[in-house]
């Protein structure tokens, strides 16, 4: 029933099928240790009164996605999650407004603070997958931004 398509919820729910489909073919963690307890770790599997789980996915190669699932219809500003990572990107979030969601809007760089905890603001009824970052990327990243506004003040 393609018709289907034609309503922008559907529309929205097919965009956001497809790109988690693409996402998971993509990462080897949300799929290669399937079989193993190696492949994943609770980061909070006991917050049932706040209606909120958080886990780790990791590849063979040791590479890790963090997700975090709000089933609750209460959003959370500045929720704090250990993480071993010093910073992290935003892979995914389906409350994006493409995929339906409010768009909440989430820094490009989410850093690590003294207590080696990330905070998050989690829209209602949503999840977010994170991606670690290294070094390298955020220095990388730093020098473009530097760059690019260098080059526009140039213009």
């Amino acid at each position: 029933e393609w018709f289907m398509l034609d309503f922008e919820k559907h529309r929205q729910l097919h965009g956001f099928t497809a790109t988690l489909n693409n996402l998971y073919l993509k990462r080897r963690e949300l799929w290669e240790r399937d079989f193993s307890w190696s492949g994943f770790d609770w980061i909070y599997a006991d917050r049932d009164a706040d209606n909120l789980i958080a886990f780790r996915r990791m590849d063979r190669a040791g590479h890790e996605l963090v997700v975090i699932i709000n089933f609750s219809a209460v959003g959370y500003k500045g929720y704090g999650f250990p993480v071993k990572g010093k910073a992290y990107r935003v892979l995914l979030s389906t409350d994006d407004e493409e995929f339906g969601g409010g768009g909440m809007k989430y820094p490009e760089l989410i850093a690590q603070n003294d207590m080696d905890m990330i905070t998050l603001d989690l829209a209602p009824l949503s999840a977010v997958i994170l991606e670690p970052v290294n070094e390298r990327t955020v220095q990388r990243k730093k020098r473009t931004k530097k760059q690019t506004a260098q080059t526009d003040g140039k213009k």
